[in-house]
């Protein structure tokens, strides 16, 4: 086996074994969000019958959370729309809004007043959600 294969496998072993002890969500409780921590050590085992030993130096961050909004997809949006409309209605849309499409090669436009009752319909349909900061390290090889 080529020592380059062994010291991976070596390294794979351990970041393995770090993840039964703790995972990256203690760790981000552990450690702020934001900070950076310079590691270094030796990691020695036996790979088979190798016995190895092996140096490491690095930088572990812990990155900042950030926070998105999603909002429901367009059509699922628009089927709850077309839910709500009387059939006759729906079936009349169902026809000319292609019909305008085709002829004028995208969607008609809107009134500005429907547009802006539209974001916020959208926006008041929104959810903020909070992303986790990930937990990197960065070898220096």
């Amino acid at each position: 086996m080529q020592d380059d294969i062994r010291r991976a496998l070596l390294l794979h072993a351990a970041a393995k074994a770090a993840g039964k002890i703790i995972d990256r969500d203690e760790l981000r409780e552990l450690l702020g969000a934001g900070e950076q921590h310079l590691i270094r050590g030796v990691i020695a085992a036996n790979v088979g019958n190798w016995k190895a030993s092996e140096p490491f130096k690095g930088t572990l961050t812990i990155g900042h959370d950030s926070q998105f909004a999603s909002q429901p997809s367009g059509v699922a949006m628009a089927a709850i729309l077309m839910r709500e409309m009387a059939k006759t209605r729906l079936s009349a849309l169902e026809q000319s809004l292609p019909a305008a499409f085709r002829e004028l090669g995208g969607l008609p436009t809107a009134d500005k007043d429907l547009e802006d009752r539209a974001r916020r319909l959208f926006k008041a349909c929104s959810s903020i959600s909070t992303r986790r900061g990930a937990v990197s390290f960065q070898p220096e090889l």
